[in-house]
């Protein structure tokens, strides 16, 4: 598959795709029982994506950033929206006002990640995941009464129990390894254990027949079972 460019259009089709692989992933790893995966083309095109957005995008933020000169790509105030929405650069008045701002910081933005990270991180989404996690856990894990009141899942945890899983047939092997490469990434980062963290990925080595995981290595062989993936559970 040929790589593409980073679009709207496909890191909407991607994010679905993400977290039905990851649900999936979840339940799994939980021995819970799990439907196949069909194809993932959205998902995979993602991955095999030149980590950067149309020139058009580029632009704009190369504008913005030469009259913003802000830490981060996050346009937060109306007049970093209008320039961006405009393509334009600010007028002389404007310009004046905003060359207060001490800090340049060109940072191209992670569209790859920034993709999972909104696709893994959604209200909607972690509320379904909490259930399957409590669902699978209370059979192997003793709670008090009404369940355990802890922050749902990290993007890297959902991440690390996909490639734990295997690669399944519809996501090609370099597309996996940029997957791989991401998640290595998050999971140097530190501050996303949590709780429920270490719970589910402590069942998911026991399910999985894995070694007990570290935070130091949690890539891991699972991610090298390739066709026998989760399409063929």
């Amino acid at each position: 598959m040929a790589s593409s460019y980073f679009s709207t259009s496909l890191a909407l089709g991607a994010i679905g795709e993400v977290r039905s692989l990851a649900t999936v992933s979840l339940a799994r790893s939980l021995d819970e029982p799990v439907n196949p995966i069909v194809d993932l083309p959205y998902l995979s095109a993602l991955l095999l994506s030149e980590d950067r957005p149309p020139r058009g995008v580029v632009r704009r933020v190369w504008q913005m950033n030469q009259a913003m000169q802000f830490a981060e790509f996050a346009p937060v105030t109306s007049l970093q929206h209008r320039i961006l929405a405009s393509g334009l650069r600010p007028g002389p008045l404007e310009q004046v006002v905003l060359r207060l701002h001490k800090s340049p910081s060109p940072t191209t933005p992670k569209w790859i990640d920034a993709t999972l990270r909104s696709a893994l991180s959604a209200p909607d989404f972690l509320r379904g995941t909490q259930m399957t996690a409590y669902r699978g856990l209370r059979r192997r894990v003793f709670f008090a009464p009404g369940g355990p009141a802890l922050d749902p899942l990290s993007v890297t945890s959902f991440l690390l129990l996909i490639l734990w899983c295997g690669r399944p047939t519809g996501i090609p092997p370099q597309a996996w390894a940029r997957l791989e490469k991401v998640t290595a990434g998050l999971a140097d980062q530190p501050g996303w254990e949590g709780p429920l963290d270490r719970l589910v990925l402590t069942e998911a080595c026991k399910v999985l027949d894995r070694e007990e995981w570290d935070s130091r290595d949690m890539v891991g062989a699972g991610a090298e079972e390739g066709e026998k993936g989760i399409e063929h559970v």
